[in-house]
C-alpha cells in the first residue's frame, strides 16, 4: 500500500504526468484499503469500517480479553471482520467496548485501546489528515471526510475570542452506551493530530456529554488538560492561533489530490432518509454561533430552501417545528442539567434577549423557565 503512495510522489514530481496521474485517480485508490464511502449503504444508517475493528484484536489480546467473544457479545461476528471493507453498526461496536471495560473493569478503556491502536493510515481520511499542510486545512478535512470512515456525523465549527470550537454530534436514536466509544474515537483523532504535526500539540478543552469516569491522567494524557463532563455535545477546542502550524508531513501536492478523490466519493452520497434528524442536528451544532433561518440550514445541507421544506413536509414538519423541538430540548437540559444563568441559556438558544427566551419557553415546557428551574429541583 505505501509502494503505491511512494511512486505516486515520484509521479508527481514529473508535471506532464499529472493529467494522467488525475485521470486514472480512481485506478490508484482502488489499490488502497478502506476507501470505501461507509453511507453509500443506506439501509446501514450509523456504520463504520470494519477494518478500524478488527486492528483492536491485540490491543484487546495485550489486556486479557477474548476479541472474538466481546465481538459476538455485541452481535459482530468474525465473518464480518474477514474483509475489512466490510461496514460495521456503529452502535455493535460502541457495545463491544463497552463490553471490554466492564469484563476487565476499566471505566478508561476506550482510552487505553486509542493509545495502542497503530496509528498508521488505513483510511483514505487517514492520508488526507497525514498529507495536510496545516494544522487548519487537517481540522477542517477531518469535519468533511469524517464520514468516508463513519456515518452519519454532524459537524460544525466557529471561531470566538481567538478559539476554535469543533463540534460533533451523533445522530439522535443512536442506541448504545457512548463513553468507551467516544474515548476511543477522540483520542484516535487526537493521537493522528499529533503524528501529523508533533507529539506536543493538544486541545485547550474538550467538552464530553457524559458522567466523569475518574480517568484524571490518562484523560489530560490522551484528550486535553482540561475536560468538561455533563456537556450537550462533543466539542474540542483549539487555539486559533495554532491552526496555521505547518505540518511536517504534510505534501500539499498530494493532499489536493487526495481532497479530490475524497469529493468524488462524497458527491456519491444517497439523498439522506432521515432528513429530519439531520436538520436538528445542524440546527443543534449552529444554534448558538449562527443566524439559524431556513436558508442557513439549508446551505449547510447543500440544498435549496425550497428543496430542504419540501422534504421536510413530507415527513409532516417543518423548518420551525424542528427548530422549536431542538429549543425545546437544549433549554430542558440547560434548565435541570446546569447552573448556567438564564442570559446564557438564552444565548445558547439562539436568542439575543433574556426576554426573548422567557415569553418563548412556554410553549416549549409549559411554564417559564425560572419556574422550570425550580420544579425540577423539588
Amino acid at each position: 500500500m505505501l509502494d503505491h503512495l511512494h511512486q505516486l510522489r515520484e509521479f508527481m514530481c514529473a508535471p506532464r504526468v499529472m493529467i494522467q496521474i488525475i485521470s486514472e485517480i480512481g485506478t490508484f485508490f482502488g489499490k488502497l484499503t478502506n476507501v470505501r464511502m461507509v453511507n453509500a449503504m443506506p439501509d446501514q444508517q450509523f456504520s463504520l469500517l470494519s477494518v478500524i475493528i478488527s486492528n483492536l484484536k491485540p490491543v484487546f489480546e495485550k489486556y486479557g480479553l477474548n476479541f472474538s467473544a466481546c465481538a459476538e457479545a455485541a452481535g459482530i461476528t468474525s465473518k464480518e471482520l474477514i474483509d475489512g471493507n466490510n461496514l460495521i453498526d456503529v452502535a455493535a461496536f460502541a457495545r463491544m467496548l463497552e463490553t471490554a471495560a466492564v469484563r476487565i473493569g476499566d471505566p478508561c478503556f476506550g482510552l487505553r485501546c486509542a493509545r495502542d491502536y497503530p496509528i498508521n493510515s488505513v483510511s483514505l481520511l487517514g492520508y488526507i489528515i497525514e498529507n495536510a499542510p496545516t494544522t487548519q486545512e487537517a481540522v477542517e478535512a477531518m469535519q468533511r471526510y469524517l464520514r468516508l470512515v463513519i456515518a452519519p456525523v454532524y459537524s460544525s465549527s466557529r471561531s470566538q475570542n481567538g478559539l476554535y470550537y469543533w463540534t460533533v454530534d451523533f445522530p439522535r436514536d443512536f442506541a448504545a452506551p457512548r463513553l468507551q466509544l467516544d474515548f476511543f474515537i477522540l483520542a484516535i483523532t487526537i493521537r493522528r493530530f499529533r503524528y501529523a504535526a508533533d507529539p506536543s500539540w493538544q486541545l485547550v478543552q474538550l467538552d464530553l456529554p457524559h458522567e466523569d469516569p475518574g480517568c484524571g491522567k490518562l484523560g489530560a494524557e490522551m484528550l486535553a488538560p482540561q475536560i468538561n463532563f455533563n456537556q450537550p455535545q462533543v466539542t474540542l477546542v483549539l487555539d486559533e492561533e495554532k491552526l496555521n502550524q505547518k505540518l511536517h508531513r504534510g505534501d500539499p501536492r498530494l493532499f489536493n489530490i487526495l481532497k479530490q478523490h475524497a469529493e468524488n466519493l462524497l458527491r456519491q452520497t444517497p439523498d439522506p432518509a432521515d432528513v429530519v434528524d439531520i436538520t436538528r442536528q445542524q440546527v443543534k451544532l449552529m444554534l448558538s454561533h449562527e443566524t439559524v433561518d431556513l436558508e442557513t440550514i439549508a446551505l449547510e445541507l447543500s440544498m435549496s430552501p425550497r428543496s430542504l421544506q419540501q422534504k421536510l413536509a413530507r415527513h409532516n414538519t417543518s423548518f420551525t417545528a424542528v427548530l422549536e423541538d431542538v429549543r425545546s430540548e437544549l433549554a430542558r437540559y440547560y434548565l435541570h442539567e446546569t447552573e448556567l444563568p438564564m442570559i446564557d441559556i438564552a444565548y445558547l438558544l439562539g436568542f439575543s434577549e433574556t426576554s426573548a427566551f422567557t415569553r418563548a419557553a412556554p410553549r416549549w415546557i409549559g411554564m417559564t423557565p425560572l419556574a422550570f428551574r425550580r420544579a425540577g429541583k423539588k
